[in-house]
Parts: C-alpha cells; sequence; structure tokens
C-alpha cells in the first residue's frame, strides 16, 4: 500500500507482521506495528501513536546506532 515490504512470520499473513520498511528520500523507515511493546531504554524509537514505533535511517551506520537487531530481535520474540 505505502510502497513498503513487510515481515510476516507467516507469510501472506498481516496478524503475523514483525515489521516493515519504508524508502523516503531522505531516510528509510523501520517500523513496528506493535512497536508500544518494545524496550526502548534509550528512546530511539519515534512515535506516539497507540501501537506503532518506528526507526528513522539516514545512514548504514544507523543500523548499529539505533540498534536495529536488537530491535528486530525483540519484535520477532513477541510473535
Amino acid at each position: 500500500m505505502y510502497g513498503g515490504k513487510v515481515f510476516e512470520t507467516t507469510p501472506g499473513d498481516a496478524s503475523t507482521m514483525v515489521c516493515g520498511h519504508f524508502i523516503y528520500k531522505a531516510h528509510v523507515g523501520l517500523e513496528f506495528g506493535a512497536g508500544y511493546r518494545l524496550e526502548d531504554a534509550d528512546g530511539l524509537l519515534e512515535g506516539s501513536g497507540k501501537y506503532r514505533r518506528h526507526l528513522k535511517l539516514r545512514s548504514v551506520g544507523g543500523i548499529a546506532d539505533k540498534d536495529v537487531p536488537g530491535f528486530l530481535r525483540q519484535a520477532f520474540a513477541l510473535k
């Protein structure tokens, strides 16, 4: 719908969505549908909606700087 890709633990089953990535002109957004449930002691996740939180990655270094592997581990553990 928004031109991105989503990752599901069961392909084709939207209820198993772990996260999605979306490419914008100035950044890549990594969105977590249940982001409100993720531990974020450093305040790296953005968004204030009821459920979703996201990371804006503006460089390859952002993957480590924003602990993408840690957030992915958490998100997959929720499923």
